[in-house]
């Protein structure tokens, strides 16, 4: 093993050009609660992806896109995907849990879907849970 297959090369590009048909690539981050996606989804809009019109500044999340989820409505996300699709090459949104949203064959929804799961160990995120939600600890570590 050489020096260089240790360096990471990977980094995003605004507006790729040629990953799909229609250039648009989507970050979706989820995960556990308290797992560290609102950590992810910062960096990434920091870095200049666009992550929703009406961001959450708590939490991060794309508030349009969680009431589209939350609502089932088809019809609405796909509407929702075409406009993001339309305006803006690279974009993504941060919803813990996503699977109690959509099911997994639903992610073709979404052109070039890239899946961002954080994993942080269990005992943080019920101690992390337990002080920001004044839950008692075993409490937070079973439902984690």
């Amino acid at each position: 093993m050489s020096d260089d297959d240790l360096v990471n090369k990977g980094v995003i590009v605004n507006r790729p050009a040629g990953t799909t048909a229609s250039g648009a690539r989507t970050f979706i981050v989820t995960g556990l609660h308290r797992s560290g996606t609102s950590l992810i989804a910062s960096i990434l809009q920091q870095a200049g992806v666009f992550m929703g019109r009406q961001i959450s500044d708590a939490v991060f999340e794309d508030e349009e896109m969680v009431a589209t989820l939350h609502a089932g409505d088809l019809g609405a996300l796909r509407h929702l995907i075409a406009d993001r699709n339309a305006n803006y090459g690279t974009w993504g949104f941060k919803v813990p849990v996503i699977y109690t949203h959509l099911r997994p064959e639903q992610l073709a929804l979404f052109d070039n879907p890239h899946l961002i799961v954080p994993f942080r160990d269990i005992v943080s995120i019920s101690v992390r849970k337990s002080l920001s939600e004044y839950k008692d600890t075993m409490h937070a570590l079973r439902e984690a």
